[in-house]
C-alpha cells in the first residue's frame, strides 16, 4: 500500500465498520437475550481492542498505514469469531436469531439499484470484509447476463475462529443470511455451494 490515505484505504476501513456494526448488532440482541455479560463485553474489548466509530483521518497512523489496518482488520475479525461462539456455548439454539439479525442488518444497508449481476458482485465486494485487498481472495469465474460464478480462493476468517475454538462454518452462515439481506427485494440472488457463490437475476 502507499504512503498516503488512497481510495483503497477508505474502501477497507469502510468494510471493516461494517463488520464491525454487523458484530455489534448481534451482540445487542444477546444481551436482550441474557446469552452475554457486560464482563464479557470487557474481557473482548481488552483482548481485541475496539472499532471506534471516527474517520480515518482521526484515528491512523499515517507512518504505517498498511499495519494499522491489518490491526483494524484482526480486531473486527477476531471480536465477531469471539462473540458469536460465546453466544453459541451459551446456547446452541441462538444461532438462528444470529442469522435473522444477519439478514436483518445486511437489509437494512444502504443499497443500490442493482441492474446487472456485476453491480452486485461489486457491491458485494464493496461491503464484505475478505482480508486486505493483496491478499485476493476472490476472483471472477464466469459472468454472463444473468449469472456471475466468483470462487473463494482462500479462507482468511478461519484463524480468528480456531483462536477462540470456534466453527468458521458458522461465520460463512452469517455472512450468507447478511448477503440475502443485502439483495433482498433486488430482483437477484446469491447462493453458495461450498468455496463457489453464484449470483442469478430473478425472473
Amino acid at each position: 500500500m502507499s504512503a498516503f490515505l488512497g481510495p483503497i484505504h477508505y474502501w477497507l476501513y469502510n468494510k471493516v465498520q461494517v463488520e464491525d456494526q454487523m458484530t455489534k448488532a448481534i451482540v445487542e440482541k444477546a444481551m436482550e437475550k441474557g446469552l452475554l455479560t457486560a464482563a464479557t463485553l470487557d474481557t473482548a474489548d481488552q483482548k481485541y481492542g475496539t472499532i471506534l466509530n471516527q474517520s480515518l483521518e482521526e484515528m491512523i497512523d499515517t507512518d504505517n498505514i498498511h499495519g494499522w489496518l491489518q490491526d483494524r482488520v484482526s480486531v473486527a475479525e477476531g471480536r465477531l469469531a469471539f462473540f458469536v461462539t460465546e453466544i453459541i456455548e451459551k446456547n446452541s439454539d441462538a444461532k438462528e436469531e444470529i442469522l435473522e439479525t444477519a439478514k436483518c442488518f445486511g437489509h437494512d444497508l444502504k443499497r443500490p439499484e442493482f441492474h446487472s449481476v456485476k453491480e452486485v458482485y461489486q457491491f458485494i465486494m464493496d461491503t464484505l470484509l475478505d482480508g486486505m485487498p493483496c491478499d485476493h481472495v476472490n476472483s471472477i469465474e464466469l459472468e454472463e447476463a444473468d449469472r456471475l460464478v466468483y470462487k473463494r480462493n482462500h479462507c482468511v476468517h478461519e484463524a480468528y475462529w480456531q483462536a477462540v475454538n470456534g466453527d468458521v462454518t458458522k461465520y460463512y452462515e452469517i455472512r450468507q443470511a447478511m448477503l440475502e439481506g443485502m439483495l433482498e427485494g433486488s430482483g437477484f440472488a446469491i447462493r453458495q455451494n461450498g468455496n463457489q457463490s453464484e449470483i442469478v437475476k430473478l425472473g
